[in-house]
């Protein structure tokens, strides 16, 4: 039983970091846009940099959420381990 919460720990932590991704690309297509309507003159400057400090926090959510995985799958494998399962 304690093993397989750690493996639906290590899935949910998997898919919070493929979702943290996603909303990176996001933001960045987000900036991306903001960028070329600053070039055409069709927002100011302070949307660039709104843009800009969103996808710095959407990078660290990134990381955060991919150092989560990783721990909830080492956490899984040490589980494993201690029930004498060959290791993956």
């Amino acid at each position: 039983l304690v093993s397989a919460n750690a493996y639906l720990q290590a899935l949910a932590a998997a898919a919070r970091a493929e979702s943290a991704r996603a909303q990176q690309q996001t933001a960045q297509a987000l900036l991306t846009q903001a960028t070329d309507m600053k070039q055409a003159g069709t927002v100011a400057g302070i949307d660039v940099l709104r843009a800009e400090v969103h996808l710095a926090a959407e990078r660290q959510r990134v990381t955060a959420t991919a150092n989560d995985a990783e721990k909830a799958k080492l956490q899984f494998q040490m589980q494993m381990a201690q029930m004498g399962a060959p290791p993956a």
